[in-house]
């Protein structure tokens, strides 16, 4: 989607997967302007006895990265 956010003005941009079936990894990157925002953080959700990886968002690229992993794969 498209968000749009006014200065000091802070928004959550969530990231779901949907229609999958034993997907095993996915890296997905994120892109912005980094002149008119700026990442505050990245944060991973679900149960880490099952699913694993990364989430960066170096400050001033422009990119937030997210690589997650499962032997059991994805469904949803």
């Amino acid at each position: 989607g498209i968000y749009t956010v006014s200065l000091g003005y802070r928004q959550t941009v969530p990231v779901w997967i949907e229609g999958a079936t034993g997907l095993g990894a996915v890296s997905l990157s994120i892109l912005y302007n980094p002149s008119v925002a700026q990442a505050t953080g990245c944060r991973l959700t679900g149960d880490p006895s099952t699913a694993g990886g990364f989430c960066v968002a170096p400050p001033g690229t422009g990119l937030i990265r997210a690589n997650l992993l499962t032997q059991q794969g994805f469904t949803g």
